[in-house]
């Protein structure tokens, strides 16, 4: 229920959101929503959050330990050896995070948005829009 939690609201980031955003806001716009939405996950992170971002990864990483005890005393690999995929997929899909998107994210928030010229927001949104929606999609 936890991983499902995070990868939903991924998955949403990656289907409605960014797309949202991407096709209605200008420049400007775009990367000042971004930013204030990264504001909140960057910094003050709410509970319904970070449950299902740390909570998950503690709750998959036990199951992955009870499957492969559970495998070592003869029961059924194959779903000890799903648990060992899935576990790794989820690992990925963090390394991923803390890789390329979290810089990407770092990028928007030290941005002098009190000072861009028009060419500068459009410069810093081609340098961010494409690769963080490859990297968030990568990773759902």
């Amino acid at each position: 229920l936890l991983a499902c939690t995070w990868f939903g609201m991924l998955y949403f980031v990656a289907t409605v959101a960014m797309p949202g955003f991407g096709a209605v806001l200008p420049d400007k716009d775009f990367l000042k929503a971004f930013k204030a939405i990264d504001n909140i996950f960057q910094g003050q992170i709410p509970l319904f959050v970070k449950i299902p971002l740390f909570g998950s990864v503690l709750v998959m990483i036990a199951a992955t330990v009870l499957g492969a005890l559970e495998s070592n005393n003869g029961n059924d690999s194959v779903y000890a050896g799903l648990l060992y995929a899935a576990l790794v997929l989820y690992i990925i899909s963090y390394i991923t995070t803390f890789r390329f998107n979290i810089p990407l994210n770092n990028t928007v928030q030290a941005l002098d948005m009190d000072n861009m010229s028009d060419d500068e927001w459009h410069n810093a949104r081609l340098a961010f829009e494409a690769p963080w929606n490859f990297w968030n999609i990568f990773r759902v």
